[in-house]
């Protein structure tokens, strides 16, 4: 079994670094979430989600712009991004392209 994200899965099985298992009950996976070749199949699914602190705020968020509008009684000032991790070192910086010839 190999636990990764997409693309490089997909990735994987373009490099020929797979190889063909299908289970029992392989059947009843959604097409979506399996290659047709049989060389991979999902197991998990990441879902976009928000948890707030009842005892902070009393109404959660409805839309998007309760959430970037500061004034809204449903966007408190902590709807701004969170301060950055603090690290030990500077980040490396990202080598120039050189132009193709």
């Amino acid at each position: 079994m190999l636990v990764t994200l997409p693309p490089f899965i997909q990735q994987a099985e373009g490099k020929g670094l797979l190889d063909t298992y299908r289970p029992k009950g392989a059947d009843q996976v959604a097409a979506a979430d399996k290659a047709p070749s049989g060389k991979w199949t999902s197991i998990v699914n990441n879902y976009f989600c928000f948890i707030y602190n009842k005892k902070e705020l009393k109404r959660a968020p409805a839309t998007w712009q309760d959430l970037l509008d500061a004034s809204s009684a449903r966007s408190p000032h902590w709807a701004a991004a969170s301060p950055p991790a603090k690290t030990s070192r500077p980040p490396t910086p990202t080598p120039p392209h050189s132009p193709r010839s």
